[in-house]
């Protein structure tokens, strides 16, 4: 009788931390999958940030790749455009990799920025809607946002054309 009662305490033991492994595995889970979710929060935050300074006091980028930005100080002075590469005004730090407008109906950018303070820098993509200027000669402007998503460990999107003199 003694073995059967120490035998079935032992299953019941082993069953018991069995659950307790399950149930921190689960919540180890639930904790990375939240992370991630604030991550990609953060990243539509900054984009939403570049985006609005890019239509406010930038307009005339809008039109550039990123890789000339700096070759027009009267659009962008060095100060400002070092801001909007890496807006310092985020809580955590985020760089702009990539921006690249796309001609066509309707015209459109990639935008592709990353969080760099996580182990692994998270980077994500998104599509800019454009719209002509005002006039023929005005820059376009920012008429939409769109999350593509995270890129993971995919590269970066193909360079930039560049633009025709």
């Amino acid at each position: 009788m003694l073995p059967l009662a120490a035998t079935a305490s032992m299953v019941l033991v082993l069953s018991s931390l069995s659950l307790q492994a399950m149930a921190l595995q689960e919540r180890s889970r639930l904790a990375a999958l939240q992370r991630l979710r604030s991550q990609e929060d953060q990243l539509m935050s900054a984009a939403q940030l570049v985006t609005g300074r890019l239509q406010r006091r930038h307009r005339c980028l809008l039109a550039l790749p990123a890789s000339a930005w700096g070759q027009d100080a009267s659009c962008s002075p060095a100060a400002a455009l070092a801001e909007l590469l890496e807006p310092a005004t985020l809580p955590d730090p985020v760089r702009l990799l990539h921006y690249c407008p796309q001609p066509g109906e309707p015209p459109q950018a990639t935008l592709v920025l990353e969080l760099a303070s996580t182990p692994t820098p998270r980077r994500a993509s998104f599509r800019v809607a454009l719209a002509p200027g005002e006039r023929q000669d005005a820059p376009p402007r920012v008429v939409g946002l769109q999350d593509q998503g995270l890129l993971g460990g995919q590269a970066l999107p193909a360079p930039c054309p560049e633009p025709a003199p």
